[in-house]
């Protein structure tokens, strides 16, 4: 899902530039407090913690219905 909402920044309709411009700042912070978690807790509890958090996510979002899209 990271890299198809990554790659696909370039199929929407508005600036190419702006769109990319936003995506990065975006993702700066969060590469920031990636680095500032792997110094505190290390590799393998945030790598177990981030896939529960994103299994009860998948989990919640299976009982999200359709809005007819």
């Amino acid at each position: 899902m990271y890299y198809g909402l990554s790659l696909n920044v370039v199929n929407h309709k508005t600036n190419l530039y702006i769109n990319v411009l936003l995506n990065v700042v975006a993702k700066m912070p969060a590469f920031m407090i990636t680095a500032i978690l792997l110094d505190k807790y290390g590799r393998k509890p945030l790598a177990i913690g981030t896939l529960w958090f994103s299994g009860v996510f998948c989990f919640a979002g299976s009982f999200v219905r359709n809005a007819g899209v």
